[in-house]
């Protein structure tokens, strides 16, 4: 019990740190400016209503109790609650001034110290759990504003899931993946884009997670499995098909019958794993919204990888790709030595070569690599 009282004093007075960009008033607009475009759970997140931060904070990372799930549609995931985002976060301050945790500080800090004084370093904060063209429709809104506050160039940074923010924003704007044609402009003042460990070619740890749901510190009610499956972008953050990002037992690759509700359903995935009684019609909801999420996830991929109409290559761009780590590359089935017996999904294999694929440990470089459709479009 001392224990546990000192860990409370400790954490009542920690916190994170997020940032929005608001010019100083007065200020004037500089004629360049540059985009941060954050990953996932690159922003913070706050009760619409209240204002409360609730991702993260070092006191939600160790006790949290609410889901982050979304509340529209309306998925039977009790303690939900109504979410806007609130800042990119750059630290998590556990143990002021002694113990605080990175996560986009040091790559903002590094941004001002190099182009501070040319450009506005423009942190855009995002909710990471909607369907990545709604994002990319609020990066257009943004870029609009900056130029109409007279920024004649413009340069975007994104990072991890960012990245596909950013790329379909540059093909499609921010028309739906079902019906989107390409834009056949590129955006007015765009001069660069770079872009680093994103999952064009999806990330198996999104399946494993949307399997097991991921802790948020020591608490795992946050990002269960059944609130990760309420995320639109979890589903375009998939393998797509094609990219052998699920194999059955006998290692042949599986197609498109996994990105159906039967087989989320039948491997208990997302909104179907066990979480209590659902109602029938909370069930039907859920079904329809995994068909549907589904679906658009397929064609977001698609779009990314049509090829261009487009004839001219303004914006310079840059792609990174985080090598050196072994990175798992999918998911492979293995059947129960007992037929009466369910299976399990394995992503460690037994084989210490099977799964050794570089990468920077969630996306492989060949994922982390940009379709040619995507690199001819710019």
């Amino acid at each position: 019990m001392p224990h546990l009282l000192l860990l409370i004093l400790l954490l009542a007075g920690c916190g994170s740190k997020a940032v929005r960009f608001e010019r100083a008033s007065g200020a004037v607009p500089r004629g360049t400016a540059i985009i941060f475009v954050p990953g996932y759970y690159g922003s913070a997140l706050a009760d619409a209503d209240t204002g409360e931060r609730v991702f993260i904070t070092a006191w939600s990372a160790a006790f949290s109790g609410i889901p982050l799930a979304n509340t529209k549609p309306d998925l039977g995931v009790t303690g939900a609650r109504s979410l806007k985002p609130d800042g990119v976060l750059e630290y998590l301050r556990v143990l002021p001034p002694l113990v605080s945790f990175d996560i986009y500080g040091h790559t903002l800090d590094f941004l001002r110290d190099k182009f501070g004084e040319q450009a506005d370093i423009v942190p855009f904060d995002y909710d990471w759990r909607q369907e990545l063209s709604q994002s990319a429709r609020q990066l257009g809104q943004l870029i609009d504003k900056l130029r109409r506050d007279g920024a004649s160039r413009i340069a975007i940074v994104a990072h991890s899931m960012g990245g596909l923010v950013t790329a379909y924003y540059l093909r499609y704007g921010a028309q739906d993946p079902l019906t989107a044609v390409e834009t056949t402009e590129t955006v007015p003042g765009l001069a660069a884009v770079v872009i680093g460990g994103t999952p064009f070619g999806g990330t198996a740890h999104a399946f494993r997670n949307l399997q097991h749901g991921t802790a948020v510190g020591l608490s795992k009610k946050p990002l269960q499995a059944v609130s990760l499956g309420t995320f639109p972008s979890m589903y375009e953050l998939l393998p797509p098909p094609g990219s052998d990002g699920y194999r059955d037992g006998a290692g042949k690759a599986l197609g498109l019958e996994t990105l159906t509700a039967d087989f989320w359903r039948k491997n208990r995935l997302g909104l179907f794993k066990k979480r209590g009684p659902v109602s029938a019609e909370v069930q039907a909801r859920r079904e329809a919204f995994v068909t549907a999420e589904l679906t658009r996830a397929v064609k977001f991929h698609e779009r990314l990888r049509a090829p261009t109409k487009r004839k001219s290559n303004t914006p310079a761009m840059l792609y990174l790709v985080g090598t050196g780590t072994p990175t798992f590359s999918h998911a492979r089935w293995k059947p129960a030595p007992n037929p009466a017996e369910p299976g399990t999904w394995e992503y460690e294999a037994d084989e210490e070569s099977a799964f050794r694929i570089d990468g920077d440990n969630t996306v492989t470089a060949a994922s982390a690599t940009p379709p040619i459709e995507l690199l001819a479009s710019l």
